[in-house]
């Protein structure tokens, strides 16, 4: 803390038990820039048994889901009946198991209002960054993607309904696979 000023544990049940406790419990919106981690470099940055509890508590989570998911399940859970998330992501919220994790599994239960698929960070970090405004279905309001108004954004960041469709595990290829090329230096 600045100047070894005493800390003053901060409990968010106590200070604000009408959000968590009662017929309209929830937050009205949240507002966040969570941590973006590559999934495979999670539990070496936040530790093995952190990362365990988050597999444990977060259902439909794979190798390779981004931090940032996680956040945007632990708002869906937060917040109240009517209410906004409103996030940015790493912009591969859109794909794979950060996707399924996050986006896909949310839609269920959420709609997505707004959203810029890719920008550049505005700072010095070189890094491309997504905004997802996610809503309480079903929502009626007007949706944009990347500044042009829409009729359905879908967890893709896409037009939903613009004909591209998820991807589905094929039967036929049972339980084969190929992780592909590993470069491992210069010339291979």
């Amino acid at each position: 803390t600045p100047d070894d000023a005493p800390r003053r544990p901060f409990h968010w049940p106590l200070e604000f038990p009408e959000v968590f406790s009662g017929e309209n419990s929830g937050f009205d919106a949240i507002v966040g820039n969570p941590p973006f981690l590559g999934g495979k470099k999670i539990s070496g940055a936040i530790g093995d048994l952190l990362f365990r509890y988050l597999k444990n508590t977060t259902q439909g989570t794979g190798a390779t889901t981004d931090l940032c998911a996680y956040f945007f399940r632990r708002a869906a859970l937060i917040n109240g009946k009517r209410s906004s998330i409103g996030m940015l992501a790493t912009n591969t919220i859109s794909e794979g198991d950060t996707r399924q994790a996050s986006l896909e599994y949310l839609s269920e239960s959420h709609s997505v209002a707004y959203a810029v698929k890719s920008m550049p960070w505005p700072g010095s970090a070189n890094l491309s960054v997504a905004v997802v405004v996610l809503c309480i279905s079903p929502w009626h309001g007007r949706s944009f993607l990347d500044g042009v108004e829409v009729k359905a954004i879908s967890p893709r960041l896409t037009v939903k309904d613009s004909g591209i469709l998820s991807p589905k595990q094929l039967r036929a290829s049972g339980r084969q696979a190929f992780m592909g090329t590993i470069v491992l230096g210069e010339g291979f």
